[in-house]
């Protein structure tokens, strides 16, 4: 049974080596594209989720709310920060905290303005708040809006940046190759499937004799069908093998 297999598959691509080529080369191109957007995918996201390790929103203070670490306002402000679900922690930053890291971060770029002694900060004092690693293994732009939303009526919270601008428009610029990954998957699918279909009929019609005779001689669907199948096993096996590499 396995040498008439053989015979049968190496009769195949003798007789119509140029179809089964043919065959051969749209299915490895479709194979290879397919995966190049999966993968191109899949690593997009990865950055995002390398992004959101690293996640935090800053709650910009009203310059009203006074730095006072006894002050009422401020521990409520915190304590309605530390009771939203999924944040992790809530640290405060005064002006002059905010101030020490902007000139350490920027005195290489502008050493002038530093050193000018009425060179003041430009900074409100913030709440720093860091999410659990549910929130940020899975980023949820969706959440993170929410959540920004809510913070923004709390009395005392004048601003809150997360870099949402960057986040959505990388969010939207994923889903919109997702999208065109998929309707390029279901047009490559089809026309594989078309080729596929039109080189099984081309080999049916070239073997029109040779089942008639088996038919007569009294062989099963099964027997005449089975041949075609591991025809297009091995077409599909090493054309996934071809786009591979």
């Amino acid at each position: 049974m396995n040498q008439m297999l053989w015979a049968n598959l190496k009769r195949t691509w003798t007789h119509h080596f140029g179809t089964q080529m043919t065959t051969l080369i749209v299915l490895a191109a479709s194979y290879a594209i397919i995966c190049s957007f999966l993968t191109l995918g899949q690593n997009l996201r990865n950055i995002l989720s390398l992004w959101g390790d690293s996640i935090q929103m800053t709650v910009f203070l009203k310059e009203e709310t006074k730095e006072d670490s006894g002050n009422e306002k401020l521990t409520q402000l915190k304590t309605r920060l530390q009771a939203i679900n999924g944040v992790d922690d809530v640290k405060y930053v005064s002006k002059q905290e905010a101030a020490e890291k902007f000139k350490m971060e920027m005195s290489g770029f502008m050493p002038e303005v530093f050193q000018d002694e009425e060179f003041i900060a430009p900074f409100p004092s913030s709440f720093i708040i860091s999410f659990k690693d549910q929130l940020k293994q899975k980023i949820d732009t969706l959440r993170l809006a929410e959540i920004a939303k809510q913070i923004s009526g709390f009395e005392g919270a004048e601003d809150i940046a997360y870099g949402q601008d960057w986040l959505n428009n990388y969010a939207s610029f994923i889903k919109g190759i997702n999208s065109m990954g998929l309707a390029l998957v279901l047009v490559l699918l089809s026309g594989s499937v078309f080729v596929v279909g039109t080189s099984i009929k081309t080999s049916i019609s070239a073997r029109r004799d040779e089942i008639e005779i088996m038919e007569l001689v009294g062989a099963t669907s099964q027997m005449i069908r089975w041949p075609l199948v591991v025809e297009g096993l091995f077409l599909g096996l090493l054309a996934s093998t071809v786009a591979g590499f």
